[in-house]
């Protein structure tokens, strides 16, 4: 009886010299863990996106109201991308360390 090819059996095929190369196994052994890594990171944002129970829906609903926050603060506070640069004294008083 002929026996089927496996998952890792067809991972690693010979070259045409009839040489199996590691770096074919590296390649396939690579790209199948990207591919697991993204499926797993698209079906976390898609079950973001629908939410099913209560509890789901109430994070999700927080992280947006907290994203549109902070993106209003960015938007607000530092609209003319001026810093504060600030000096020894400055950090040394609100440290605590040096007094008036």
């Amino acid at each position: 009886m002929p026996t089927l090819p496996t998952r890792a059996s067809a991972r690693v095929a010979p070259r045409a010299d009839g040489h199996i190369g590691a770096t074919g196994a590296h390649v396939a052994a690579t790209t199948s863990g990207v591919r697991a890594v993204s499926a797993a990171l698209g079906d976390f944002v898609r079950a973001g996106f629908r939410p099913r129970t209560p509890l789901q829906r109430g994070i999700a609903a927080a992280l947006v109201i907290k994203l549109v926050v902070v993106i209003a603060l960015r938007v607000f506070v530092f609209a003319d991308e001026t810093r504060v640069i600030p000096t020894d004294h400055t950090v040394a008083r609100a440290m605590g360390v040096e007094r008036r």
